[in-house]
């Protein structure tokens, strides 16, 4: 049956109802030719027996009858055949007619590539089949438009972030070059420098791993993970840091554990405690909670700094971004912590929710 689907749609629609009509024609016409045979009524001689006292019966078929007969058998064969053959073109046309937007939506879609990705396919008002695919087809292009234009915002960025340091390196080391005799100070100091970018290039391409590697993970085994030593764990880390801001911490658990994986659970909790206390106001505070909201687990973290505005929660979540536009340095890192915290959610299967009335707070939400 390999050369049926090898077959044209057109084709194969073809073939089956010519099958179809086939057998039925086949059938119909047996049928007619049986029920005929019975309705034809024998003719009756009546001969005398050989005493030529008693009459005996005996049928003779005429012969006028049994041309009939034939006759009738022949025009329904010949009508069977006739019908299965114009059945059959008929289909044929009419099959390729409802066809025809399909071949017409193969071709538009043919013409589109990774250069013409803004091209929609001409939307139908039939409310058919063929309108829902071409619906869903454009809105396949909207997803993939978007998602190839941040694959050019996130190449351009880690250009970006890559190059900064690798351009100080260089700049130091020619400055280096040009002095005949420098001092052991001036040594140390270019050493300490090219130490520095040395570790920011090595910490950017150690989180753009994480993140790619979590998004090809498929399955892995998930473990109790206890909230609290996580949560003191981590604030006992974050808070020396900035120790000098003076920010207090609360931490209130109404659900003590969640599942998943421990080491990934800790860095995404650790991003977002360390964004929490890092865009925090002088003595501001953070609060740490967890509770059941329709089933599902919740981890919040809230803090007293700025609010982030609607626009910029949109894209907050996406690597390099960053709400200072103008890519200061007043805070260390290169934008990827929170695109660490959605691939890790991601492959927990929990989703990121941003509340910023009052405050800005993060809700990691666990399915039930």
């Amino acid at each position: 049956m390999k050369w049926f689907y090898r077959l044209s749609l057109q084709w194969r629609v073809t073939v089956l109802t010519a099958l179809i009509l086939t057998v039925v024609s086949i059938g119909i016409t047996s049928f007619s030719i049986s029920n005929g045979d019975q309705l034809i009524e024998p003719f009756v001689e009546p001969v005398a027996d050989e005493n030529g006292v008693q009459p005996a019966m005996s049928t003779i078929p005429a012969h006028s009858t049994t041309d009939e007969k034939q006759q009738f058998d022949k025009r329904s064969m010949i009508f069977c055949f006739f019908s299965v053959t114009v059945g059959t073109v008929l289909v044929y046309f009419i099959a390729g007619q409802a066809i025809k937007p399909v071949r017409e939506l193969n071709q538009e879609i043919s013409q589109i590539n990774e250069i013409n990705l803004s091209v929609r396919l001409k939307q139908r008002e039939t409310n058919d089949e063929i309108s829902q695919v071409t619906e869903s087809f454009n809105h396949m292009l909207d997803r993939l438009a978007d998602a190839f234009e941040k694959q050019k915002k996130f190449s351009a960025s880690a250009a970006h972030e890559l190059k900064t340091p690798l351009s100080t390196m260089k700049t130091t080391l020619q400055v280096l070059e040009r002095e005949s005799s420098p001092s052991k100070q001036r040594l140390l100091e270019t050493n300490q420098i090219q130490l520095e970018n040395v570790n920011r290039l090595s910490n950017i391409v150690n989180d753009l791993l994480l993140i790619a590697n979590t998004a090809r993970v498929e399955a892995f085994e998930k473990e109790p993970v206890d909230l609290m030593i996580l949560f003191n764990e981590i604030i006992d880390e974050v808070s020396s840091f900035y120790a000098e801001q003076h920010i207090s911490h609360q931490i209130r658990l109404e659900v003590e554990t969640v599942s998943g994986q421990p080491d990934l659970l800790y860095r995404a909790v650790y991003n977002l405690v360390d964004n929490a206390y890092k865009y925090n106001e002088f003595r501001g505070a953070v609060d740490i909670r967890s509770y059941l909201r329709n089933g599902e687990t919740v981890i919040s973290i809230k803090n007293d700094g700025q609010v982030i505005s609607q626009d910029e929660r949109e894209n907050v979540l996406d690597a390099f971004y960053r709400i200072d536009k103008s890519w200061s340095r007043n805070y260390s890192g290169a934008g990827l912590g929170l695109a660490i915290v959605k691939s890790i959610a991601d492959m927990h299967e929990a989703q990121i929710a941003i509340n910023c009335q009052d405050k800005t707070e993060f809700l990691v939400i666990f399915k039930a």
